[in-house]
């Protein structure tokens, strides 16, 4: 049986919520660009709590949204362990971890697992909360509260960044956003013009960053898989990991 993750459980519920849709906007636009420019074969979301517009702006041909086991929002047909993914080594172009990490129970492990089924040259993008920042200074006040998103385990932007560096990752973008309150609103709510100039004046005082990294094969030249129809992102060509997922064959089958 897989454990629950309340923490994780917490988050998927707030973001689900009204509160997060300033947040998840400033990311999303942050975020834009990159989607658009990149090419591939699957690009994979684990979190279906978090929006699929960013997913959906990518030109990749197969979008793959996987549900994370013991969390609300988790899909009947496909969810997996987060700390076990099913899909099969080397064969992810792109993995996005929308603030999963300092939610997880082991965001070492949570790594680990992306650099492997990562294809190399293969890309990672982190959205995460910022410690150094108006949310990270809330968070000393709220945190007795235990209830996302404040009872978050902040990993800083520079510190995932080594972390990454040491599984073998180039860092290529850290943007951050959200300048105020999360929400947007009331007399602590920074949007619009005020966003831009609080971006200006305090760029690394954003509320979330919005990181992105590539997979490096050091001394050998990256060989991509053969792009086809036949290409298997499963262990064995199906929806069958090492450790408990549910409902992976008939997600395979629609």
């Amino acid at each position: 049986m897989i454990k629950v993750d309340n923490s994780l459980n917490g988050i998927s519920r707030w973001l689900s919520s009204d509160d997060a849709k300033n947040l998840i906007f400033l990311e999303a636009s942050a975020a834009a660009d990159f989607f658009s420019d990149v090419f591939g074969y699957y690009i994979v979301q684990l979190g279906d709590y978090y929006p699929t517009k960013i997913m959906a702006s990518s030109r990749m041909q197969h979008k793959i949204l996987v549900g994370l086991s013991g969390t609300i929002c988790s899909p009947l047909d496909f969810a997996c362990d987060v700390e076990a993914l099913p899909f099969a080594e080397g064969t992810v172009d792109l993995m996005i971890l929308p603030h999963l990490l300092e939610f997880g129970r082991d965001p070492s492990i949570i790594l680990r697992e992306t650099e492997r089924v990562l294809i190399g040259e293969g890309y990672l993008v982190v959205f995460g909360f910022n410690p150094w920042s108006f949310f990270g200074l809330t968070t000393v006040f709220k945190r007795w509260q235990d209830t996302a998103p404040w009872n978050c385990n902040f990993i800083a932007a520079p510190r995932l960044k080594d972390w990454l560096h040491v599984l073998g990752f180039e860092t290529l973008i850290i943007s951050r956003v959200g300048y105020g309150s999360l929400k947007g609103e009331g007399w602590s709510g920074v949007t619009g013009n005020g966003e831009k100039l609080m971006k200006y004046l305090f760029p690394r005082l954003g509320n979330s960053y919005f990181l992105v990294a590539k997979k490096k094969i050091e001394g050998l030249k990256a060989v991509r898989g053969k792009w086809s129809k036949t290409r298997k992102i499963f262990e064995s060509g199906l929806a069958k990991p090492s450790v408990s997922c549910t409902g992976g064959e008939a997600w395979l089958k629609k």
